[in-house]
């Protein structure tokens, strides 16, 4: 996990996301709503929202699209990011695979959002999701998941570097077998990345 998730928030949703977390505002351009790795998606720094490459590229190895949280201090990929890459990834969702199928794990229509964690790699313009053992939520499914952080967190994630694994009550909706096919979902390997997981979208800025 994860290597799909939704996304649809608009301007105003960013301005107001922004002024919560107290973060400055850069618009990011449209892009393409399904998000795979190597292409662009959304995400949040300490001081702004930009747009990045989703996944690590390394030359003969295997492309990195997630960390996971438990041992990032160790691993130097990823622990010389620790200091100035901590970033957040706002999703409306996220998809998982298991023995039913494909599902979709989304937040309660009282919590329109969630935020996972990630590591930018500024010098590459990319990051990765973290993600921690799946919750009670998620294992059913798969055993592992995003690392989700509440809002009043966020800061702390950001600011001091400080990651608190959040309980976010989610919904579950299984993905018929014609939508799997129609969306060409693809389940990534571990030959394709760090850890196997499904894919994920972002919608477009309006």
């Amino acid at each position: 996990m994860c290597a799909r998730f939704e996304q649809n928030i608009g301007p105003a949703e960013c301005h107001q996301l922004l002024l919560t977390l107290g973060l400055t505002m850069v618009v990011p351009s449209p892009r393409a709503p399904t998000v795979l790795p190597t292409d662009q998606a959304i995400v949040f720094s300490r001081e702004r929202i930009f747009q990045a490459s989703f996944g690590f590229r390394r030359v003969g190895r295997p492309m990195l699209i997630n960390a996971r949280s438990e041992s990032m201090h160790e691993r130097p990929t990823f622990r010389r990011l620790l200091d100035r890459g901590r970033a957040l990834v706002p999703m409306n969702g996220f998809y998982e695979s298991g023995p039913a199928g494909i599902v979709l794990f989304s937040p309660s229509a009282t919590t329109p959002l969630i935020f996972a964690a990630g590591l930018v790699d500024y010098s590459l313009q990319s990051f990765v999701i973290l993600t921690r053992d799946a919750d009670e939520f998620v294992a059913p499914i798969h055993g592992r998941m995003p690392a989700l952080v509440r809002p009043s967190n966020a800061l702390s994630w950001l600011v001091d570097g400080v990651l608190q694994y959040d309980a976010i009550a989610l919904d579950t909706t299984t993905l018929p077998t014609s939508e799997r096919k129609n969306r060409q979902l693809k389940t990534a390997t571990n030959a394709q990345c760090d850890e196997p997981g499904p894919l994920f979208e972002q919608g477009r800025l309006e």
